[in-house]
């Protein structure tokens, strides 16, 4: 990839993102596309966008907790 991942930290300390919500999801579902060489339907680009999405939601809820304890 040559795109420049961002630390954990870094996302933290980055100011709030000016895209909306569609905008965002776009942009996830057009890099699943892009990794995947696009060699994924347009389906499957979709839900594993959504997967994505939902395994970010449980990683960051689990961080909160490990924080809170």
């Amino acid at each position: 990839m040559t795109e420049t991942a961002m630390t954990y930290r870094q996302a933290l300390e980055a100011p709030p993102s000016k895209k909306s919500q569609d905008e965002t999801y776009n942009e996830i579902v057009e890099m699943v596309k892009k990794r995947y060489d696009g060699n994924i339907s347009d389906v499957e680009a979709h839900e594993a966008a959504r997967n994505l999405i939902g395994f970010t939601k449980v990683a960051m809820e689990v961080h909160e907790q490990q924080k809170a304890q």
